[in-house]
């Protein structure tokens, strides 16, 4: 269910969820999403899972992030591309390097080549 960023029921569920926008992307308990509808879908999973420990870790909003010489030198032998926001590997786009290189190596050992 897609609808437009001002309507009432969206700017309700965003409240009612704590589901946050930087402007760029919406923010549930320490996670990204490019779409509102799976940040809310997310927390009403939580919601519905009180029992459900999450271990996400909170995000800098904002932050800059820019890998080393080492991790340019990893992402290079595994084919991942960083775009100054996140990490992409194929057409996945990763928060985080570790799990880019997780799944490129997955990849690699069932394909034996990057997608």
């Amino acid at each position: 269910m897609t609808m437009k960023p001002d309507t009432p029921q969206r700017e309700g569920e965003m409240t009612e969820f704590s589901v946050g926008f930087d402007g760029f992307r919406y923010h549930y308990n320490g996670y990204r999403y490019d779409r509102w509808e799976d940040a809310v879908a997310y927390a009403r999973l939580l919601r519905n899972r009180p029992s459900q420990i999450d271990a996400a870790v909170a995000l800098a909003p904002g932050r800059e992030r820019v890998p080393s010489d080492t991790d340019q030198a990893l992402m290079a032998s595994l084919g991942i591309r960083f775009d100054g926001r996140a990490y992409r590997f194929g057409d996945y786009r990763y928060d985080q390097l570790s799990d880019a290189v997780t799944y490129a190596r997955r990849a690699q050992s069932q394909h034996g080549d990057p997608p």
